[in-house]
């Protein structure tokens, strides 16, 4: 959430500087490939890399990754994010995110309005406390992805394809697809403090990403009593 990485004076990579690392990726990739007796190479970078949307942006403006979230409405939830960070939708990309933002005030709004009943919540004090992350993984990837604890002390949990499921000590939950057939895994990840907040309601927003943003074959999702979360 940093507003000003030290790459340009205002935050920003020039266009030069992206077909340059986009560039130095590939050939450095290739080059180990090479020496590990890999057989396939990347090919080379498409020109003129796009540059990254800002970020982030109010939901009504969402588009790419993050456009079925304004599709669906969420958002006129008080209890939804009100703001994405979002990429473009690009078939070539094996890795896809969508990640739900709540602004400072719409967060500690929030927190106000349910601290009564949860009185050991922790008031978010940083832009991005509270969010959603939502990647997808695609292909070979799709097939290695586990569910890792908050804490770094749980045994990882694999996220299987052709199944779904969610974490038994954190807040994650994964979905599985077909797309192009390739195997897909897609999770969904809160934030802690926000998943006592958001309840089962978060269940409809992860079917609408895993179901509405492609053309998917094969969905399997978690079953409505994986949603709200309770550890194991």
């Amino acid at each position: 959430m940093a507003t000003e990485p030290p790459f340009s004076e205002n935050g920003r990579l020039t266009d030069h500087d992206r077909d340059v690392l986009a560039e130095t990726a590939v050939t450095t990739a290739n080059h180990l490939a090479g020496r590990l007796g890999c057989a396939d190479r990347l090919p080379d970078p498409p020109e003129d890399v796009p540059a990254l949307p800002e970020g982030p942006v109010p939901a009504s403006r969402a588009e790419g990754t993050c456009a079925w979230y304004r599709e669906a409405g969420f958002a006129r939830s008080s209890r939804f994010p009100d703001q994405v960070l979002q990429s473009r939708a690009d078939d070539r990309l094996w890795d896809e995110r969508c990640v739900l933002v709540l602004g400072a005030e719409h967060a500690a709004g929030l927190h106000h309005a349910e601290v009564e009943d949860h009185s050991y919540l922790t008031r978010p004090t940083t832009p991005g406390q509270w969010s959603v992350s939502l990647p997808t993984y695609s292909g070979e990837r799709a097939k290695d992805v586990l569910l890792t604890g908050a804490h770094g002390d749980e045994a990882p949990e694999p996220a299987e394809p052709g199944e779904a499921g969610r974490s038994s000590e954190d807040p994650v939950w994964w979905a599985s697809s077909v797309c192009a057939g390739q195997p897909r895994i897609h999770t969904m990840t809160l934030a802690h403090g926000y998943d006592r907040v958001i309840s089962s309601e978060i269940g409809q927003a992860f079917r609408a990403y895993v179901t509405e943003r492609r053309h998917r074959t094969d969905v399997v999702l978690p079953k409505s009593s994986d949603f709200p979360f309770r550890p194991a």
